[in-house]
């Protein structure tokens, strides 16, 4: 057992480990790719946007078609094999120079509409697999890998094209060439895993009957503070920081190894203060924590305008993924303690198609503004002050959030996407009813 449980641990840490390469090297870049092809602010600005909003509808169509797929690990390879061959797609229309910005975000909503649609499965699957008594620890550890991976990867993307500015299409072809690769790599790893039996999701069916639909309103209607508040915060976040890209590498003009120097630092920090942020949560309250990384995060913007020195760009990316492990972390709190556990995932994805919703309306915005300003330093240094006002505005809802009664405990989280302005992307892993339970459940039945 114990053979079996290390052999699992391994393989899903690789497997982990070449997903967070594929990350780091490749949808890193979208933005940079934009700037150095089209030199389009506005078009790099939305690539982290439009796309994702995009694929939240894609995935809920694509996870419709899981009963194509009688096992977890089917589903799951599936997915993994598409989502690196629209990279691979994308290295070789780069490489024969034939692409357009439209072809571009297609192959990025693709791009994440499949890796979308295979998170759930994924988490149904691992979550299962790994014994309740050592779930926490299995993917804190695995996680730590990966951290390692993502932050590696994307520097070694920088020093690459730095290398190769010159040579620009050539350079990121070959970018999301090997990214492709390591999500392939990815995919056999996966295929490696034990499968589910397929009653699992077949118990799960017949135990929880309400719709995804259902489900989301009835949350919204209670908890309409906390809704307001995530759709709000999201929408004044994406109105300057899907500007922060081509202001770095088009206005800035900084080179790419000191743009990913400055990604990295932003992910490192974040990933550091993730290990206290339980702990800092049990000492002075969610709520005030909350409500101090929100009024960070929403200084961050403004002080991004009084200097483009490098030294002092590193030190506001130090508190920005700071403040940002410490306000995910209060979310995922409150998230956690308000939704029951069986709705969770359904719940989630509903969630995510509101964020995505919100840094769409929150880019198209902010790149509505840029056109009307002209682009120049100014006109950026105006959205960054105006996505500040925005982002303090939110604070009028923390209040509310004092009401809210919640217990603290360690959460399991995943880095799904890098992002210039928070260091990361993360998700909670969300353990899902067990075999033993569902067993349990049909006696009972």
């Amino acid at each position: 057992m114990k053979k079996s449980s290390e052999k699992l641990f391994r393989l899903s840490t690789m497997d982990g480990c070449s997903c967070a390469m594929m990350i780091g090297l490749g949808e890193t870049f979208f933005p940079a790719l934009l700037i150095a092809l089209t030199n389009n602010s506005i078009s790099a600005g939305m690539v982290s946007t439009f796309p994702l909003f995009a694929a939240s509808i894609i995935q809920i169509l694509l996870f419709g078609t899981k009963g194509l797929f009688p096992r977890h690990r089917n589903f799951v390879c599936t997915f993994a094999s598409l989502q690196g061959l629209t990279l691979l797609v994308l290295s070789t229309s780069l490489f024969f120079g034939k692409f357009s910005t439209f072809f571009i975000y297609l192959c990025a909503t693709l791009y994440w509409s499949f890796g979308q649609a295979a998170g759930p499965i994924w988490n149904a699957w691992l979550s299962n697999l790994v014994p309740e008594a050592k779930r926490l620890n299995f993917f804190a550890r695995r996680e730590k890998w990966c951290q390692v991976a993502t932050t590696l990867s994307l520097l070694s993307g920088g020093l690459f094209l730095e290398g190769f500015s010159g040579q620009s299409h050539n350079a990121f072809a070959l970018l999301f060439l090997a990214a492709a690769l390591l999500r392939f790599v990815s995919a056999g790893l996966l295929f490696q895993h034990p499968d589910l039996p397929p009653e699992i999701s077949l118990a799960r069916k017949k135990t929880y009957k309400e719709s995804k639909s259902k489900i989301f309103i009835n949350w919204v209607r209670r908890y309409k503070h906390i809704f307001a508040f995530l759709f709000l915060i999201k929408a004044s976040v994406y109105f300057g920081a899907s500007f922060f890209n081509p202001y770095m590498l088009k206005e800035l003009k900084l080179s790419y190894l000191v743009y990913t120097v400055l990604l990295t630092i932003a992910l490192t920090s974040r990933v550091m203060i993730m290990h206290f942020t339980e702990g800092i949560a049990k000492k002075i309250g969610v709520k005030y924590l909350l409500a101090v990384s929100t009024l960070i995060l929403g200084a961050v913007p403004y002080l991004w305008t009084l200097s483009s020195n490098p030294s002092f760009l590193s030190g506001l990316q130090v508190l920005s993924g700071s403040a940002w492990a410490c306000f995910d972390f209060a979310i995922l709190i409150y998230l956690m303690n308000t939704i029951e556990h069986h709705a969770r995932s359904k719940l989630l994805v509903g969630i995510n198609f509101f964020y995505a919703l919100a840094a769409v309306i929150g880019s198209a915005l902010g790149g509505y503004s840029i056109k009307v300003l002209g682009e120049s330093a100014d006109s950026y240094h105006q959205i960054f002050e105006w996505s500040s006002y925005f982002r303090l505005s939110c604070l009028v809802l923390i209040p509310m959030f004092f009401k809210q009664k919640v217990s603290i405990s360690f959460i399991a989280t995943r880095i799904v996407a890098l992002r210039p302005s928070i260091g990361a992307q993360i998700k909670p892993v969300i353990p899902r009813s067990s075999v033993a339970q569902l067993k349990k459940q049909k006696t009972k039945s």
